[in-house]
C-alpha cells in the first residue's frame, strides 16, 4: 500500500520542481541556462563538425577526393586541444572565456562570410587556405571556450532544488538547436556561399554582447554569492558591495558548495 503513496509523493515533488523554474529566484539562472545551451549550438559548431567535407570542398580543397583527410586532421586538432582546456577552464574564468570565446569565434565566421561575399575564394590562389586556417582557429577557440565553459555554467548557477529540471530543460534546448543547426546547415550553404558564415557570427556575437551585460562570473564563488549576483543583475554589482569572497578547498577548485541556508540573507 505504500507504494501508491511513494509514487503520488515523487510525481507531486518532481511538478513542484518544475514550477519553482519559475520563482522569481529561479527564473533568470534558468532563462540564462537555456539561453546560453540554444545559442551554443548557433555559432555553428555543429556546421562545421557535421559537414567539414562540404565546407572544405567549397572551398576548394580536397577536389582529389582528400576532404576526409583534411577533416580527420581538424578532428585531431579538437582532440589535441579539449584535453588542455578541460584543465585549464577553470582558471580562466567562466565569464571571460565565453565573452571574449564568443568574440574570437564570431571574428572567425565573419571573415569567412566576408571572403565568400567577395567572390575571392577559388579552387587556386591563398583565399582558400585562409578559409581553411579560420575554419580551424574558429573549431580550437571553441573548443577551448563555450565547448567546455557554457555547459559547466549552466549547471552550477541553478538553485539546488531546481538544478536537475533546469539542466534537463536546458540540455533539450541544446539538443533542439543541434537538429536546428543540422538542418538548415546544408540549405544555406546551397543556396548562399556566406549566409550561413554571417547568421552563425551574428548569434555568436549577439551571445557575446548579451553575457557582456548580463552573466555574472561564478568561479571561486558559492551559491549564495552567485544568488546574490543575478539579483545584481551583473557581476560588477556584486563586486562593488565591497564583500570579499571567502574561498575554501571545495570553491578554489571549481566544486561549488551547496549550502542549505537556515536565514533569509537581506539583500
Amino acid at each position: 500500500m505504500a507504494e501508491p503513496f511513494e509514487n503520488a509523493e515523487a510525481k507531486a515533488s518532481s511538478s513542484s520542481n518544475t514550477m519553482d523554474l519559475f520563482s522569481p529566484e529561479a527564473r533568470p539562472r534558468f532563462s540564462m541556462a537555456v539561453f546560453l545551451l540554444a545559442m551554443q549550438q548557433f555559432c555553428g559548431i555543429d556546421g562545421v563538425m557535421y559537414y567539414a567535407p562540404l565546407l572544405f570542398r567549397q572551398a576548394g580543397i580536397g577536389l582529389n577526393g582528400d576532404t576526409f583527410l583534411v577533416s580527420g586532421i581538424l578532428s585531431i586538432v579538437i582532440c589535441a586541444v579539449s584535453i588542455p582546456g578541460t584543465i585549464w577552464a577553470d582558471s580562466w574564468g567562466r565569464r571571460a572565456n565565453t565573452i571574449f570565446g564568443g568574440l574570437g569565434m564570431a571574428g572567425a565566421m565573419f571573415i569567412i562570410g566576408a571572403l565568400y561575399a567577395a567572390d575571392v575564394v577559388h579552387a587556386t590562389g591563398p583565399a582558400r587556405w585562409i578559409v581553411i586556417v579560420v575554419i580551424y582557429i574558429f573549431t580550437v577557440i571553441y573548443c577551448v571556450s563555450w565547448g567546455i565553459v557554457l555547459k559547466i555554467y549552466a549547471a552550477e548557477i541553478q538553485p539546488q532544488q531546481t538544478r536537475a529540471s533546469a539542466t534537463s530543460i536546458a540540455h533539450g534546448a541544446n539538443w533542439l538547436t543541434n537538429f536546428t543547426v543540422a538542418l538548415i546547415t546544408p540549405i544555406l550553404l546551397a543556396s548562399s556561399r556566406y549566409g550561413a558564415y554571417f547568421l552563425f557570427g551574428g548569434c555568436t556575437l549577439l551571445t557575446a554582447a548579451i553575457c557582456w551585460f548580463w552573466m555574472p562570473e561564478t568561479r571561486g564563488r558559492t551559491l549564495s554569492e552567485i544568488q546574490r549576483a543575478f539579483h545584481a543583475n551583473t557581476s560588477s554589482d556584486l563586486e562593488s558591495s565591497g564583500k570579499s569572497i571567502q574561498k575554501t578547498p571545495q570553491t578554489a577548485s571549481g566544486v561549488f558548495v551547496q549550502e542549505e541556508e537556515t536565514k533569509q540573507e537581506k539583500n
